[in-house]
Protein backbone atom coordinates (compact mmCIF):
# COMPACT_ATOMS: atom_id res chain seq x y z
CA UNK A 1 0.00 0.00 0.00
CA UNK A 2 2.67 2.18 1.03
CA UNK A 3 4.02 1.69 -2.56
CA UNK A 4 1.03 2.53 -4.38
CA UNK A 5 0.18 5.49 -2.59
CA UNK A 6 3.76 7.03 -2.81
CA UNK A 7 3.07 6.24 -7.07
CA UNK A 8 -0.34 8.48 -6.75
CA UNK A 9 1.38 11.18 -4.79
CA UNK A 10 3.84 11.53 -7.38
CA UNK A 11 1.78 11.66 -10.41
CA UNK A 12 0.05 14.05 -8.72
CA UNK A 13 2.38 16.24 -7.97
CA UNK A 14 4.01 15.96 -11.42
CA UNK A 15 0.40 16.84 -12.92
CA UNK A 16 0.22 19.90 -10.70
CA UNK A 17 3.73 21.31 -11.75
CA UNK A 18 2.96 20.37 -15.11
CA UNK A 19 -0.58 22.75 -14.51
CA UNK A 20 1.16 25.45 -13.20
CA UNK A 21 3.02 26.15 -16.40
CA UNK A 22 0.08 25.52 -18.28
CA UNK A 23 -1.97 28.53 -16.64
CA UNK A 24 0.84 30.53 -16.75
CA UNK A 25 1.37 31.09 -12.61
CA UNK A 26 4.84 30.83 -12.94
CA UNK A 27 5.81 34.10 -12.00
CA UNK A 28 7.84 35.34 -15.66
CA UNK A 29 8.68 34.20 -19.56
CA UNK A 30 11.67 32.95 -17.80
CA UNK A 31 9.96 30.45 -15.54
CA UNK A 32 7.45 29.79 -18.25
CA UNK A 33 10.01 28.87 -20.78
CA UNK A 34 12.52 26.84 -18.32
CA UNK A 35 11.70 23.53 -19.17
CA UNK A 36 12.65 21.94 -15.65
CA UNK A 37 12.67 18.28 -14.76
CA UNK A 38 9.12 18.11 -13.17
CA UNK A 39 7.83 18.86 -16.53
CA UNK A 40 9.91 16.99 -18.86
CA UNK A 41 9.17 14.05 -16.96
CA UNK A 42 5.22 14.25 -17.22
CA UNK A 43 5.34 15.19 -21.11
CA UNK A 44 7.96 11.88 -21.44
CA UNK A 45 7.36 10.07 -18.40
CA UNK A 46 10.75 8.10 -19.24
CA UNK A 47 10.73 6.45 -15.23
CA UNK A 48 6.89 6.18 -14.91
CA UNK A 49 6.99 3.67 -17.78
CA UNK A 50 10.65 2.23 -16.18
CA UNK A 51 10.29 -1.50 -16.86
CA UNK A 52 10.92 -4.13 -14.09
CA UNK A 53 13.40 -5.62 -16.43
CA UNK A 54 15.21 -3.30 -18.42
CA UNK A 55 16.95 -4.34 -21.36
CA UNK A 56 20.48 -4.36 -21.19
CA UNK A 57 22.93 -2.62 -22.71
CA UNK A 58 26.85 -2.33 -23.38
CA UNK A 59 28.36 -4.32 -19.95
CA UNK A 60 29.60 -0.84 -17.48
CA UNK A 61 33.14 -0.40 -16.62
CA UNK A 62 33.57 -2.86 -13.43
CA UNK A 63 37.43 -3.68 -13.79
CA UNK A 64 39.53 -3.45 -10.68
CA UNK A 65 42.51 -0.48 -11.13
CA UNK A 66 45.17 0.67 -8.81
CA UNK A 67 44.38 1.05 -4.88
CA UNK A 68 42.25 4.02 -4.18
CA UNK A 69 43.84 6.08 -1.14
CA UNK A 70 42.08 6.13 1.69
CA UNK A 71 38.94 8.42 1.95
CA UNK A 72 39.16 10.21 -1.41
CA UNK A 73 36.82 7.89 -3.02
CA UNK A 74 34.19 9.65 -5.12
CA UNK A 75 30.50 8.73 -5.94
CA UNK A 76 28.32 9.19 -8.91
CA UNK A 77 24.70 8.33 -8.73
CA UNK A 78 22.97 6.72 -11.43
CA UNK A 79 19.43 7.77 -12.00
CA UNK A 80 17.83 4.39 -12.10
CA UNK A 81 18.62 4.26 -8.18
CA UNK A 82 22.52 2.85 -7.89
CA UNK A 83 25.66 4.34 -7.37
CA UNK A 84 29.59 3.95 -9.30
CA UNK A 85 32.91 4.74 -7.55
CA UNK A 86 35.57 6.63 -8.63
CA UNK A 87 39.90 5.79 -8.52
CA UNK A 88 40.63 9.46 -8.36
CA UNK A 89 44.40 8.22 -8.68
CA UNK A 90 43.97 5.97 -11.60
CA UNK A 91 40.30 8.12 -12.93
CA UNK A 92 38.41 5.20 -13.12
CA UNK A 93 35.11 3.71 -12.41
CA UNK A 94 33.97 0.84 -11.22
CA UNK A 95 30.38 -0.66 -10.51
CA UNK A 96 27.28 -0.11 -10.60
CA UNK A 97 26.74 -0.67 -6.72
CA UNK A 98 23.67 -1.14 -5.02
CA UNK A 99 20.81 -1.86 -7.61
CA UNK A 100 17.61 -2.79 -6.08
CA UNK A 101 18.63 -1.88 -2.24
CA UNK A 102 18.28 1.97 -3.01
CA UNK A 103 14.52 2.33 -4.00
CA UNK A 104 11.60 0.29 -2.39
CA UNK A 105 9.29 1.32 -5.45
CA UNK A 106 10.58 1.43 -9.47
CA UNK A 107 10.36 5.15 -9.60
CA UNK A 108 12.99 6.66 -7.37
CA UNK A 109 14.92 8.42 -8.70
CA UNK A 110 18.42 8.90 -7.85
CA UNK A 111 19.49 12.30 -7.93
CA UNK A 112 22.35 13.90 -5.47
CA UNK A 113 25.01 13.27 -3.77
CA UNK A 114 27.55 13.94 -0.56
CA UNK A 115 30.33 12.57 1.31
CA UNK A 116 30.99 13.22 4.96
CA UNK A 117 34.50 14.98 5.33
CA UNK A 118 36.62 11.95 5.20
CA UNK A 119 34.83 10.24 2.73
CA UNK A 120 33.85 7.13 4.61
CA UNK A 121 29.91 7.95 4.06
CA UNK A 122 27.84 8.73 1.56
CA UNK A 123 24.19 10.27 1.05
CA UNK A 124 21.78 9.77 -1.39
CA UNK A 125 18.38 10.91 -2.01
CA UNK A 126 16.23 9.27 -4.48
CA UNK A 127 13.30 11.43 -5.37
CA UNK A 128 10.10 9.89 -6.33
CA UNK A 129 10.78 7.61 -2.92
CA UNK A 130 11.30 10.47 -0.71
CA UNK A 131 14.29 9.06 0.69
CA UNK A 132 17.54 9.50 1.34
CA UNK A 133 20.16 6.62 2.00
CA UNK A 134 23.31 6.39 3.85
CA UNK A 135 25.71 4.42 2.14
CA UNK A 136 29.34 2.99 4.22
CA UNK A 137 32.68 4.04 2.29
CA UNK A 138 34.92 2.23 4.43
CA UNK A 139 35.69 -0.45 1.55
CA UNK A 140 36.32 1.67 -1.67
CA UNK A 141 35.30 -1.65 -3.52
CA UNK A 142 32.47 -2.61 -1.84
CA UNK A 143 30.22 0.02 -0.61
CA UNK A 144 27.53 -1.28 1.96
CA UNK A 145 23.95 0.23 2.62
CA UNK A 146 23.23 1.06 6.30
CA UNK A 147 19.84 2.85 6.49
CA UNK A 148 17.87 5.44 4.83
CA UNK A 149 15.15 8.05 6.73
CA UNK A 150 12.19 8.75 4.81
CA UNK A 151 10.69 12.20 4.25
CA UNK A 152 7.36 14.15 4.05
CA UNK A 153 8.43 15.52 0.58
CA UNK A 154 10.42 14.47 -2.83
CA UNK A 155 14.13 14.53 -1.77
CA UNK A 156 15.86 16.37 -4.41
CA UNK A 157 18.91 18.16 -2.90
CA UNK A 158 21.61 17.50 -0.15
CA UNK A 159 24.26 19.72 2.04
CA UNK A 160 26.04 18.50 4.53
CA UNK A 161 27.09 20.49 7.90
CA UNK A 162 30.94 20.81 7.91
CA UNK A 163 31.16 18.48 11.07
CA UNK A 164 29.36 16.05 9.48
CA UNK A 165 26.80 16.10 11.70
CA UNK A 166 23.87 16.81 10.01
CA UNK A 167 22.39 16.51 6.35
CA UNK A 168 20.10 19.57 5.04
CA UNK A 169 17.37 17.97 2.53
CA UNK A 170 14.85 20.20 0.04
CA UNK A 171 12.27 19.37 -2.56
CA UNK A 172 13.02 19.83 -6.24
CA UNK A 173 9.45 20.68 -6.83
CA UNK A 174 6.80 23.21 -5.12
CA UNK A 175 7.76 22.51 -1.34
CA UNK A 176 8.31 24.87 1.00
CA UNK A 177 9.76 22.11 3.41
CA UNK A 178 13.28 21.75 4.23
CA UNK A 179 14.57 18.75 6.49
CA UNK A 180 17.40 18.23 8.87
CA UNK A 181 18.87 14.97 9.41
CA UNK A 182 20.81 13.55 12.26
CA UNK A 183 23.78 12.00 10.52
CA UNK A 184 25.03 9.77 12.98
CA UNK A 185 21.80 8.37 14.23
CA UNK A 186 20.15 8.72 11.07
CA UNK A 187 17.13 10.24 12.24
CA UNK A 188 14.94 13.25 11.11
CA UNK A 189 15.13 15.65 13.77
CA UNK A 190 13.21 18.84 12.14
CA UNK A 191 10.67 19.53 9.30
CA UNK A 192 10.43 23.20 8.59
CA UNK A 193 7.83 24.49 6.65
CA UNK A 194 8.47 28.06 6.14
CA UNK A 195 4.88 28.47 4.28
CA UNK A 196 5.09 30.55 1.09
CA UNK A 197 8.75 30.44 0.92
CA UNK A 198 10.21 27.89 -1.55
CA UNK A 199 13.81 25.99 -1.07
CA UNK A 200 14.65 24.35 -4.26
CA UNK A 201 18.44 24.03 -3.46
CA UNK A 202 20.33 24.18 0.05
CA UNK A 203 23.94 24.96 0.92
CA UNK A 204 25.48 25.43 4.49
CA UNK A 205 28.44 27.72 4.86
CA UNK A 206 31.74 26.41 6.21
CA UNK A 207 30.55 28.74 9.66
CA UNK A 208 28.08 25.78 10.12
CA UNK A 209 25.43 27.90 10.98
CA UNK A 210 24.88 29.76 7.60
CA UNK A 211 22.41 28.00 5.39
CA UNK A 212 21.05 29.25 1.76
CA UNK A 213 18.36 27.94 -0.02
CA UNK A 214 17.29 28.73 -3.67
CA UNK A 215 13.41 29.53 -4.24
CA UNK A 216 13.62 29.35 -8.02
CA UNK A 217 9.64 30.33 -8.29
CA UNK A 218 10.04 33.78 -6.50
CA UNK A 219 13.58 34.35 -7.72
CA UNK A 220 14.80 35.07 -4.10
CA UNK A 221 17.75 32.93 -1.60
CA UNK A 222 16.72 32.66 1.78
CA UNK A 223 18.39 32.50 4.71
CA UNK A 224 18.31 30.61 7.67
CA UNK A 225 20.39 29.90 10.79
CA UNK A 226 21.29 26.26 12.19
CA UNK A 227 21.89 25.72 15.62
CA UNK A 228 25.20 23.19 16.03
CA UNK A 229 23.87 21.93 18.67
CA UNK A 230 20.69 20.59 17.99
CA UNK A 231 20.32 20.91 14.08
CA UNK A 232 17.33 23.22 14.51
CA UNK A 233 16.73 25.75 11.37
CA UNK A 234 15.73 28.87 12.23
CA UNK A 235 14.54 30.76 9.16
CA UNK A 236 15.61 34.46 9.25
CA UNK A 237 15.60 36.44 5.48
CA UNK A 238 14.53 36.10 1.91
CA UNK A 239 16.94 38.23 -0.60
CA UNK A 240 15.67 39.18 -3.73
CA UNK A 241 14.04 39.78 -5.93
CA UNK A 242 16.98 38.33 -8.59
CA UNK A 243 17.33 39.23 -11.92
CA UNK A 244 17.21 35.72 -12.58
CA UNK A 245 15.95 32.70 -11.44
CA UNK A 246 18.21 30.25 -9.27
CA UNK A 247 18.40 26.70 -9.53
CA UNK A 248 21.34 25.86 -7.26
CA UNK A 249 23.84 27.72 -4.49
CA UNK A 250 27.53 26.64 -3.46
CA UNK A 251 29.75 28.44 -0.82
CA UNK A 252 33.54 28.92 -1.18
CA UNK A 253 36.08 27.16 1.21
CA UNK A 254 36.50 30.23 3.58
CA UNK A 255 32.64 30.88 3.89
CA UNK A 256 32.30 34.64 2.68
CA UNK A 257 31.75 33.87 -1.16
CA UNK A 258 28.16 32.40 -2.12
CA UNK A 259 27.51 32.14 -6.17
CA UNK A 260 23.79 30.96 -7.54
CA UNK A 261 23.64 29.13 -10.43
CA UNK A 262 20.46 30.77 -12.43
CA UNK A 263 18.12 29.91 -15.47
CA UNK A 264 17.66 32.96 -17.42
CA UNK A 265 15.21 33.29 -20.69
CA UNK A 266 16.28 32.14 -23.98
CA UNK A 267 13.29 33.94 -25.58
CA UNK A 268 14.32 37.67 -24.45
CA UNK A 269 18.24 37.04 -24.69
CA UNK A 270 18.36 36.97 -21.07
CA UNK A 271 21.71 34.45 -19.81
CA UNK A 272 21.44 32.76 -16.83
CA UNK A 273 23.98 34.52 -14.64
CA UNK A 274 26.04 33.02 -11.83
CA UNK A 275 24.65 35.78 -8.82
CA UNK A 276 27.13 36.80 -6.12
CA UNK A 277 26.59 37.28 -2.33
CA UNK A 278 29.01 38.01 0.26
CA UNK A 279 28.28 36.37 4.00
CA UNK A 280 29.67 39.05 6.42
CA UNK A 281 28.57 37.31 9.75
CA UNK A 282 26.30 33.56 10.48
CA UNK A 283 22.90 34.74 8.59
CA UNK A 284 24.01 38.14 7.38
CA UNK A 285 24.39 37.95 3.66
CA UNK A 286 24.81 40.91 0.82
CA UNK A 287 23.73 40.50 -2.59
CA UNK A 288 26.80 41.67 -4.64
CA UNK A 289 25.27 41.24 -8.39
CA UNK A 290 26.29 39.19 -10.82
CA UNK A 291 28.83 37.93 -13.51
CA UNK A 292 27.63 38.47 -17.55
CA UNK A 293 27.61 35.68 -19.29
CA UNK A 294 26.80 35.21 -23.11
CA UNK A 295 23.21 35.58 -24.04
CA UNK A 296 23.21 32.16 -24.98
CA UNK A 297 24.16 30.51 -22.16
CA UNK A 298 21.18 30.20 -20.21
CA UNK A 299 20.51 27.28 -18.48
CA UNK A 300 22.77 27.41 -15.18
CA UNK A 301 23.01 23.87 -13.22
CA UNK A 302 25.87 23.47 -10.96
CA UNK A 303 28.37 25.96 -9.38
CA UNK A 304 31.71 24.22 -7.38
CA UNK A 305 34.96 26.03 -6.16
CA UNK A 306 38.24 24.98 -6.30
CA UNK A 307 39.92 23.53 -3.58
CA UNK A 308 41.71 26.92 -2.31
CA UNK A 309 38.81 28.73 -3.39
CA UNK A 310 40.66 31.14 -5.72
CA UNK A 311 38.50 29.78 -8.70
CA UNK A 312 34.80 28.52 -9.39
CA UNK A 313 33.42 26.39 -12.06
CA UNK A 314 29.95 27.30 -12.97
CA UNK A 315 27.97 24.36 -15.66
CA UNK A 316 25.40 25.84 -18.07
CA UNK A 317 23.82 24.80 -21.42
CA UNK A 318 22.45 27.14 -24.36
CA UNK A 319 19.85 27.37 -26.37
CA UNK A 320 19.05 26.76 -29.20
CA UNK A 321 20.56 23.04 -28.89
CA UNK A 322 21.23 22.38 -24.99
CA UNK A 323 25.01 22.23 -25.98
CA UNK A 324 26.44 22.31 -22.05
CA UNK A 325 29.66 24.11 -21.16
CA UNK A 326 31.83 25.05 -18.27
CA UNK A 327 32.82 28.45 -17.80
CA UNK A 328 34.92 29.22 -14.91
CA UNK A 329 35.12 32.42 -12.57
CA UNK A 330 38.14 34.63 -11.00
CA UNK A 331 37.06 34.93 -7.22
CA UNK A 332 38.39 38.55 -6.56
CA UNK A 333 37.48 39.19 -2.67
CA UNK A 334 34.36 38.06 -0.66
CA UNK A 335 31.25 38.37 -2.96
CA UNK A 336 33.29 39.15 -5.67
CA UNK A 337 34.17 37.71 -8.98
CA UNK A 338 35.21 37.87 -12.79
CA UNK A 339 34.32 35.56 -15.82
CA UNK A 340 37.97 33.75 -17.30
CA UNK A 341 37.78 33.23 -21.02
CA UNK A 342 37.75 29.60 -20.65
CA UNK A 343 34.53 28.06 -22.00
CA UNK A 344 34.50 24.46 -22.24
CA UNK A 345 32.45 22.56 -23.80
CA UNK A 346 31.20 19.60 -22.82
CA UNK A 347 31.16 16.57 -25.31
CA UNK A 348 27.92 14.87 -26.09
CA UNK A 349 26.09 16.75 -23.31
CA UNK A 350 22.89 18.19 -24.83
CA UNK A 351 19.61 19.22 -22.50
CA UNK A 352 18.47 22.94 -21.79
CA UNK A 353 16.43 21.65 -18.55
CA UNK A 354 18.13 21.61 -15.40
CA UNK A 355 17.79 19.53 -11.53
CA UNK A 356 17.11 21.29 -8.95
CA UNK A 357 20.20 21.75 -6.60
CA UNK A 358 21.41 18.31 -7.89
CA UNK A 359 25.63 18.91 -7.78
CA UNK A 360 26.96 17.51 -11.11
CA UNK A 361 30.19 18.96 -10.72
CA UNK A 362 32.97 17.49 -8.06
CA UNK A 363 36.77 18.69 -7.67
CA UNK A 364 38.54 15.83 -7.20
CA UNK A 365 40.73 15.82 -4.22
CA UNK A 366 43.82 16.57 -4.85
CA UNK A 367 42.42 19.82 -6.86
CA UNK A 368 43.84 19.04 -10.52
CA UNK A 369 40.55 17.80 -12.18
CA UNK A 370 36.67 18.50 -12.34
CA UNK A 371 34.18 15.44 -13.01
CA UNK A 372 31.02 16.29 -14.72
CA UNK A 373 27.82 14.44 -14.61
CA UNK A 374 24.58 15.38 -16.08
CA UNK A 375 22.73 18.30 -15.90
CA UNK A 376 19.51 16.85 -17.10
CA UNK A 377 17.91 13.51 -17.27
CA UNK A 378 16.30 14.79 -20.35
CA UNK A 379 18.59 14.48 -23.37
CA UNK A 380 22.04 13.10 -20.82
CA UNK A 381 24.21 10.85 -21.81
CA UNK A 382 25.57 7.59 -19.51
CA UNK A 383 28.66 9.36 -19.42
CA UNK A 384 31.21 11.24 -17.20
CA UNK A 385 33.55 13.76 -18.17
CA UNK A 386 36.73 14.55 -16.36
CA UNK A 387 38.52 18.40 -17.07
CA UNK A 388 42.04 18.97 -16.89
CA UNK A 389 42.29 22.06 -14.65
CA UNK A 390 45.58 23.16 -15.44
CA UNK A 391 44.28 23.73 -19.18
CA UNK A 392 41.00 23.90 -18.75
CA UNK A 393 40.01 21.27 -21.05
CA UNK A 394 38.49 18.06 -21.72
CA UNK A 395 41.09 15.05 -20.28
CA UNK A 396 38.55 12.22 -20.31
CA UNK A 397 35.39 10.48 -21.15
CA UNK A 398 34.21 7.56 -19.51
CA UNK A 399 30.95 5.96 -20.89
CA UNK A 400 28.78 3.26 -20.36
CA UNK A 401 28.85 3.51 -16.27
CA UNK A 402 25.49 1.79 -16.49
CA UNK A 403 23.93 -1.58 -17.79
CA UNK A 404 20.79 -0.16 -18.32
CA UNK A 405 18.92 1.37 -20.86
CA UNK A 406 18.43 5.54 -20.25
CA UNK A 407 20.79 5.67 -17.05
CA UNK A 408 22.95 8.00 -16.67
CA UNK A 409 25.04 9.66 -13.85
CA UNK A 410 23.80 12.79 -12.30
CA UNK A 411 25.26 14.07 -8.77
CA UNK A 412 29.34 13.53 -8.53
CA UNK A 413 30.88 14.28 -5.18
CA UNK A 414 34.28 13.82 -3.18
CA UNK A 415 34.94 14.28 0.05
CA UNK A 416 34.66 17.70 0.97
CA UNK A 417 38.29 18.34 2.84
CA UNK A 418 41.48 16.86 2.42
CA UNK A 419 44.53 16.71 4.51
CA UNK A 420 48.45 15.01 3.32
CA UNK A 421 49.83 14.23 6.29
CA UNK A 422 53.43 13.22 6.42
CA UNK A 423 54.50 10.98 9.21
CA UNK A 424 58.41 10.84 9.80
CA UNK A 425 61.10 9.09 12.44
CA UNK A 426 64.40 8.86 13.56
CA UNK A 427 66.00 7.64 16.62
CA UNK A 428 69.48 8.98 18.06
CA UNK A 429 71.09 5.46 18.20
CA UNK A 430 70.80 2.70 15.65
CA UNK A 431 72.76 0.15 17.44
CA UNK A 432 72.13 0.22 20.88
CA UNK A 433 73.77 -2.13 23.58
CA UNK A 434 70.83 -3.70 25.62
CA UNK A 435 69.70 -2.33 28.31
CA UNK A 436 70.59 1.30 26.89
CA UNK A 437 67.64 3.75 26.38
CA UNK A 438 66.81 5.17 22.93
CA UNK A 439 65.27 8.30 21.90
CA UNK A 440 62.72 8.00 19.02
CA UNK A 441 61.41 11.36 17.27
CA UNK A 442 58.39 11.12 15.14
CA UNK A 443 57.03 14.30 13.18
CA UNK A 444 53.69 14.70 11.74
CA UNK A 445 53.26 17.56 9.40
CA UNK A 446 50.03 18.87 7.71
CA UNK A 447 50.86 19.58 4.09
CA UNK A 448 46.97 20.64 3.12
CA UNK A 449 45.71 21.66 1.33
CA UNK A 450 43.03 21.88 4.61
CA UNK A 451 43.15 22.32 8.15
CA UNK A 452 42.26 19.16 10.14
CA UNK A 453 41.42 17.81 13.37
CA UNK A 454 41.44 14.78 15.19
CA UNK A 455 44.74 13.39 13.96
CA UNK A 456 45.93 10.19 15.58
CA UNK A 457 49.32 8.65 15.27
CA UNK A 458 50.13 5.23 15.95
CA UNK A 459 53.65 3.96 17.49
CA UNK A 460 52.72 0.75 19.64
CA UNK A 461 56.36 -0.30 20.57
CA UNK A 462 57.06 -3.38 19.41
CA UNK A 463 58.27 -6.50 22.28
CA UNK A 464 62.03 -5.66 22.26
CA UNK A 465 61.32 -2.38 23.49
CA UNK A 466 60.13 -1.33 26.58
CA UNK A 467 58.22 1.99 27.34
CA UNK A 468 60.31 4.56 29.72
CA UNK A 469 58.80 8.26 28.95
CA UNK A 470 57.59 10.35 26.37
CA UNK A 471 57.06 14.34 25.53
CA UNK A 472 54.14 15.71 23.17
CA UNK A 473 54.54 18.91 21.58
CA UNK A 474 50.84 18.74 20.75
CA UNK A 475 48.20 16.65 22.01
CA UNK A 476 49.17 13.47 24.31
CA UNK A 477 50.35 9.96 24.02
CA UNK A 478 48.96 6.66 25.08
CA UNK A 479 51.51 4.28 25.97
CA UNK A 480 48.69 1.35 26.36
CA UNK A 481 47.53 1.41 23.12
CA UNK A 482 50.49 3.27 21.41
CA UNK A 483 48.21 6.26 20.35
CA UNK A 484 49.51 10.16 19.85
CA UNK A 485 46.45 11.86 20.11
CA UNK A 486 47.53 15.08 18.35
CA UNK A 487 44.31 16.78 17.85
CA UNK A 488 44.50 19.75 15.28
CA UNK A 489 46.53 20.62 12.61
CA UNK A 490 46.76 23.76 10.26
CA UNK A 491 46.76 23.68 6.75
CA UNK A 492 50.38 24.99 5.72
CA UNK A 493 52.86 22.95 7.04
CA UNK A 494 52.22 23.04 10.99
CA UNK A 495 53.94 20.19 12.49
CA UNK A 496 53.89 18.20 15.83
CA UNK A 497 56.76 16.37 17.55
CA UNK A 498 56.52 13.40 19.76
CA UNK A 499 59.65 11.96 21.44
CA UNK A 500 59.35 8.22 22.88
CA UNK A 501 62.14 7.00 25.28
CA UNK A 502 62.56 3.29 25.40
CA UNK A 503 64.81 0.58 27.16
CA UNK A 504 66.43 -1.89 24.73
CA UNK A 505 65.25 -5.32 26.10
CA UNK A 506 66.92 -7.86 23.25
CA UNK A 507 69.73 -8.01 21.43
CA UNK A 508 69.44 -8.27 17.14
CA UNK A 509 67.06 -5.83 15.16
CA UNK A 510 64.16 -4.27 16.41
CA UNK A 511 61.83 -3.00 14.13
CA UNK A 512 59.45 0.13 15.33
CA UNK A 513 56.95 1.52 12.91
CA UNK A 514 54.76 5.08 13.63
CA UNK A 515 51.97 5.53 10.92
CA UNK A 516 48.95 8.07 10.66
CA UNK A 517 45.95 6.03 12.54
CA UNK A 518 43.19 8.61 11.28
CA UNK A 519 42.15 12.64 11.01
CA UNK A 520 38.83 14.26 10.37
CA UNK A 521 39.64 14.63 6.59
CA UNK A 522 40.81 12.33 4.13
CA UNK A 523 44.47 12.30 3.13
CA UNK A 524 44.94 11.71 -1.04
CA UNK A 525 48.51 11.12 -0.58
CA UNK A 526 49.03 7.71 1.20
CA UNK A 527 52.61 6.78 0.42
CA UNK A 528 53.43 9.05 3.48
CA UNK A 529 51.37 7.87 5.88
CA UNK A 530 54.21 5.80 7.71
CA UNK A 531 57.90 5.27 8.54
CA UNK A 532 59.75 2.65 10.10
CA UNK A 533 62.97 2.46 12.11
CA UNK A 534 64.81 -0.38 12.83
CA UNK A 535 67.65 -0.70 15.40
CA UNK A 536 70.07 -3.63 15.87
CA UNK A 537 70.52 -4.17 19.69
CA UNK A 538 74.29 -4.80 20.55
Amino acid sequence: MKKEWSCMIFVVAVVFALSLFQTGQAQSSAGEKMKIELRQRAETGPFIQFPEEPEPKAEPRTEAKAATPRGTTGVVVMHFNQICLINPASQTVTGPFLKGQLNWSQYGDAFDVVLTTDGKLAIVSIFGDSTVYFISLQNASNPVLLGSVELPFFAEDIALTPDNKYALVTDGGFSSRIASIHVPSRTLVQDLDTAGVYSNAVTVASDGRTVLTADYWAAFVNVFLLDPATGMLTYVERIGTLPYRPINVAVSPNGKTAIMATFGDSTNGIAGNPCLFRINSPGDISYMGHVNLPAALNGGQSVIFSRNGLKAYYLTSSSPGGQQYVRVLNITGPGWATLSPAAIAIPKHFGSSSLFGVDTLAVDPKGNYLYVGNKTVYGGKDMLVIIDLATNTVSKVIENLSSIQLDMPTGVAFCGATSDLGVKMTVDNWTPAKGSVVTFTITVTNWGPDTTKAVQILDKLPSGLSFVSANASGGSYNPANGVWYVNSLWKGGQKETLTIQAKVMQTGSITNTAWEKSQFNADPIDTNDKDVVTVTGQ
